[in-house]
């Protein structure tokens, strides 16, 4: 009996957790230009918190992953709303690539082999956002982006 109390609780607690954080708007906007062949795609993530001791960790998406460093005296990328107690974050990541460096072989090799080095996630979704409120690890999936007009630069 103890046992079914204890999971109880410790179900109740997590999906209580896991609800303190919203997904206010995610984009994602393709580039090119600037430079023969580079290319590359822009994110922005905004979440709300009901929970003002939430640590953004990890952003996975696009096959890469890109490290969260928002910290309490961050104030362009962390809005603190005192009067409702919340939180907002804007998170961006980027990604760019060069198509003329894929015609030497052994740029290509070397490429590959760092991106087999990076961290990798499986998840149903365009991203998953890894975050931790008071020591425990969560998942938030976003399931899409909002897909903004591709930018042509000259």
């Amino acid at each position: 009996m103890r046992y079914l109390l204890f999971l109880l609780a410790a179900s109740i607690s997590l999906s209580i957790n896991a609800q303190k954080v919203k997904l206010v708007n995610a984009t994602s906007q393709s580039w090119s230009g600037g430079v023969a062949g580079h290319h590359g795609t822009n994110y922005l993530v905004v979440i709300a918190c009901s929970d003002t001791s939430v640590k953004l960790d990890t952003l996975y998406t696009g096959g890469n992953c890109y490290s969260v460093n928002i910290d309490k005296h961050d104030t362009l990328n962390r809005k603190v709303d005192k009067k409702n107690n919340t939180v907002k974050y804007n998170i961006y990541a980027y990604d760019s690539y060069n198509d003329m460096d894929y015609g030497d072989p052994a740029k290509r090799q070397e490429r590959e082999k760092e991106r087999a080095k990076m961290p990798h996630r499986n998840y149903d979704g365009a991203a998953l956002l890894i975050y931790t409120i008071k020591g425990v690890h969560y998942t938030f999936l976003i399931k899409s982006f909002n897909a903004l007009p591709a930018l042509n630069y000259p």
